[in-house]
């Protein structure tokens, strides 16, 4: 049984995670796991994410972002690596010397064909910033010096892992300016590596803006098809917004290689079949993902965009619109000479809300389009303090329809219009000298990215704790056509010995009397433990200080339903941690009133490898 002292956690009052909301368990095809925290970062926010998952290991995965310093003696702003070996449980972060040291952004990860991991931003000193590539040969773990090649923005990456005849390279795209900061020469370029990232060969223009006169170009996320072929997309938008007869329109091209990034075929615009030009409003970039899977829909390229110009809290703000925005998209079957008439991705409920990005898009092994995208579906009238959070959809058909959307955060971000995030805990970062910089905008990028085993990814940014950071959650996509494994026999047993209870700090809740403790549960044994899962309290002082147990008691006997914890999935894997479900008492007069207690837990076992039976499984 396990002792806990709610002095302890007492002692670090700080904003603590808020309630683990019970998502929504109707049957659908779309499970979401449990949230969980990546970093908890207070001395800035967490913003433009990526995510990327080895195709050697499916338990490795590598993200990106930056953090928005608004405490550090430097300011500034800092990219940072996130790195984990249990798929997605647990977290490490990633800090480069270099990124520290100088202003960093645009971080971009990826892993090879063999499993080695790769990171990469730009920046530097201010007049002498450059890419800088790092190399992991042990899939994340552990990072070598830079590699450093000329600057480019808004870089994009991607590896052929193909086995054709230029397996292995890496490619990385992006605006070049000459110099930089002068719109009137700048180009899409791309540098090449064939030696797993450790030399760099280019830059090789794709698309050069004197051929766009009075426009400006921007580098979108690159791709490469079965037989190695290079596709890179990127837009061209006005150079003064205002005053051009299309102001506001931002077009989209593509280009080709056949030849590893040598030469490039001539850029061509997208158009439907129809001969209809797709192309987006200002300030809204479109993202683009390719089937690589053995699927009968290989090759086929996939987009998604926004239909308005919304940026986080500011759609919201600018209704009554024409419409509600929507997330648009649509797909080529042959490398992107023609595409499918646009279609929204999910119109499944009331048109109030606005659906906005950062978007992001994947496919996973079996060829399943996944989008992740936030949505204000439950916007109140007025607008006052719009309930934002992540959601996400899937396409088993290649692109044809798509599965209900599904929330994939389990609390929102309140964002007040033309504000952004609500300070939640506003009282405490005075308190401690910390400023809060409301977020307007999450950038450019969230993170998608699909394991080998067929799960995706989501690694986005919310503001639940009163301050953007970073969170992933699972998504497993259920396919008809697909048998699930057979389920073990199993029984219900004690199962204390095998969990860990790991407790945020305390939360007071002003004006209430009462505190908030979230306590969540770490399995660390080496088998799944299923749901039902529950905590019971055997041991308590002071008696009756306990408010919300799930069975009404507020002492000894009072018992905690985590099934709920494990969002949609039955079981807890092993090293995974549940969602916090936050523990309600009365607020002490001083710190050594604070209860202590013991618990026991109990949740179903397969049954030929339970110790002791407690009862018959349900």
């Amino acid at each position: 049984m396990k002792r806990v002292s709610v002095a302890l956690a007492a002692v670090l009052l700080v904003a603590g995670l808020g309630v683990a909301q019970q998502q929504d368990h109707r049957k659908a095809s779309c499970l979401v796991g449990p949230n969980v925290l990546v970093t908890r970062q207070r001395d800035g926010y967490s913003d433009e994410l990526m995510l990327a998952t080895d195709p050697a290991d499916s338990h490795k995965l590598l993200g990106g972002g930056i953090l928005f310093r608004t405490t550090h003696p430097q300011g500034g702003q800092e990219t940072r690596g996130y790195y984990s070996r249990d798929g997605g449980h647990n977290w490490s972060t990633l800090i480069y010397p270099e990124a520290v040291s100088n202003f960093s952004g645009d971080p971009q990860v990826a892993y090879g064909r063999t499993g080695t991991g790769y990171f990469l931003y730009g920046g530097g000193p201010t007049e002498q910033w450059e890419m800088y590539f790092y190399r992991s040969e042990d899939g994340g773990l552990t990072w070598g010096k830079p590699v450093r090649f000329p600057f480019l923005d808004h870089e994009q990456i991607a590896v052929d892992d193909t086995v054709g005849r230029f397996a292995s390279s890496v490619y990385v795209s992006g605006l070049r300016d000459k110099p930089h900061d002068k719109p009137e020469d700048s180009h899409i370029s791309v540098f090449r590596s064939t030696d797993d990232g450790r030399s760099w060969i280019g830059p090789v223009d794709v698309a050069n803006n004197r051929d766009f006169p009075g426009r400006r170009l921007q580098a979108m996320n690159i791709a490469v098809f079965a037989d190695g072929e290079l596709l890179v997309p990127f837009v061209d938008f006005p150079a003064d917004m205002q005053t051009t007869v299309d102001a506001g329109r931002y077009h989209y091209w593509f280009a080709t290689s056949k030849d590893g990034g040598a030469t490039f075929s001539p850029p061509q615009k997208l158009f439907t079949t129809e001969r209809v030009e797709i192309k987006g409003p200002y300030n809204l970039f479109p993202f683009f993902a390719l089937d690589s899977s053995g699927s009968i829909f290989r090759d086929r390229l996939y987009m998604v965009w926004m239909d308005r110009d919304c940026t986080f809290g500011s759609c919201v703000d600018r209704r009554p619109g024409p419409h509600a925005a929507r997330m648009l998209f649509s797909y080529s079957s042959d490398r992107g000479k023609t595409w499918s008439s646009p279609r929204i991705v999910s119109d499944d409920f009331p048109g109030i809300g606005d659906q906005f990005g950062p978007q992001s898009i994947a496919v996973n092994s079996d060829g399943t389009v996944g989008v992740s995208w936030y949505d204000a579906r439950k916007a109140p009238a007025g607008n006052d303090g719009v309930e934002v959070n992540r959601y996400f959809s899937a396409s088993l058909d290649g692109g044809e329809t798509f599965l209900p959307a599904v929330r994939v955060s389990s609390a929102a971000t309140i964002v007040i219009p033309s504000i952004g995030y609500a300070p939640a805990y506003k009282p405490y970062f005075e308190a401690e000298g910390i400023s809060i910089v409301p977020s307007t905008s999450h950038g450019e990028y969230q993170g998608l990215a699909a394991d080998t085993e067929g799960i995706f990814h989501v690694f986005w940014s919310d503001g639940r704790t009163g301050v953007p950071e970073i969170w992933t959650a699972q998504v497993q996509v259920e396919r008809a056509d697909r048998r699930p494994p057979p389920r073990p026999e199993l029984v219900t047993t004690d199962v204390t010995d095998r969990v860990e209870v790991l407790m945020q700090p305390i939360h007071e809740l002003p004006g209430t009397g009462t505190v908030e403790l979230p306590v969540y549960l770490k399995n660390k044994s080496d088998e799944p433990i299923f749901a039902p899962l529950a905590v019971e309290v055997v041991e308590f002082s002071p008696e009756g200080a306990l408010l919300n147990a799930s069975n009404g008691k507020s002492g000894v006997g009072a018992t905690m339903d985590y099934s709920r914890a494990l969002g949609d999935f039955e079981s807890l894997p092993r090293g995974a941690i549940s969602e916090a479900i936050a523990w309600r008492f009365k607020a002490p007069a001083q710190y050594s009133d604070y209860p202590s207690f013991r618990l026991k837990v109990t949740a179903r076992v397969e049954q030929n490898k339970h110790t002791t039976q407690i009862r018959n499984p349900d």
